[in-house]
């Protein structure tokens, strides 16, 4: 792969400032070789041009050393003391996913969105950990948009499922933040953000059995995307959808505790039964 190389200057000022001139080479001289031997470039949704092809390595590079640098960061509390595969070896990180099919293709999917969308830095493609608690692990990194990775953090407009007594309520909150407060008001609760496990864009939830109470929050914006399986947990003899917009509720003629949930286009919640269980 032959482009024209840029200043590392230039590159700092996409890349930030602590990507270095070992970076730089360590992507034009070993990663780019690699690529050509894993990505075909005819199976993408359009073919890259050589330097976009790089632009996407540039990234992944940025990434995980960005990664490993979290880990380390005693006052980063969200990802201090993470495990990391790779704590030392942000390079050997890279090589390993660019390797990895299933991820280059997803990641240079995301890379083509980021440009088609005029390089809009929110598009940008970023290592997202599919199961928060276990961190940079192998088999546990996929490739997701900035503005979803970050869709946990303040203004991630969610709905959340509670489920205690017998009764699942539904709330509505403009943050996650701010959903975990409404709840910890509404149960008398002291839970913060970290005593949830997963992500808003998949589901973040908690769930006590001392006194069989188990809440899932929900990003508005997956609920648009696509429908949701919500396990409560626990026995559900009504709902109490509270001020939320919401189709016809299902009829609860038996004890159910499996829901599929799902946003329509015209803004309704629609929940459905998944599973029976009958006692």
């Amino acid at each position: 792969m032959v482009v024209k190389v840029k200043e590392l200057h230039e590159l700092k000022e996409v890349y930030g400032e602590r990507f270095t001139k070992k970076d730089d080479i360590f992507t034009r001289e070993v990663l780019s070789d690699v690529l050509g031997d894993v990505l075909d470039m005819t199976k993408l949704s359009r073919r890259l041009t050589s330097y976009e092809a790089l632009e996407g390595l540039y990234w992944l590079v940025n990434s995980c050393k960005r990664s490993t640098e979290r880990v380390r960061d005693k006052s980063n509390k969200t990802y201090y003391g993470l495990r990391h595969d790779w704590l030392v070896d942000c390079h050997g990180m890279a090589s390993y996913h660019v390797q990895n099919k299933a991820f280059v293709y997803l990641w240079f999917e995301d890379l083509i969105q980021y440009i088609d969308s005029g390089r809009e830095y929110r598009m940008r493609p970023t290592l997202e950990r599919v199961d928060p608690q276990l961190g940079y692990i192998k088999n546990n990194i996929v490739s997701l948009p900035f503005k979803d990775n970050t869709a946990n953090a303040a203004g991630c407009a969610c709905i959340g499922f509670a489920c205690l007594e017998g009764v699942l309520t539904l709330f509505e909150s403009k943050s996650v933040e701010a959903m975990v407060q409404l709840v910890n008001d509404r149960y008398g609760l002291e839970l913060e953000k970290r005593n949830y496990k997963g992500k808003a864009t998949k589901q973040l939830r908690y769930e006590t059995y001392d006194n069989d109470f188990a809440m899932t929050i929900v990003a508005k914006n997956t609920l648009r995307s696509r429908t949701e399986i919500i396990d409560v947990k626990f026995d559900v003899l009504r709902i109490d959808t509270g001020s939320l917009n919401v189709s016809k509720l299902p009829a609860l003629k038996e004890v159910e505790n499996m829901f599929k949930v799902r946003i329509h286009n015209d803004g309704l919640l629609k929940i459905e039964i998944l599973r029976t269980d009958t006692y």
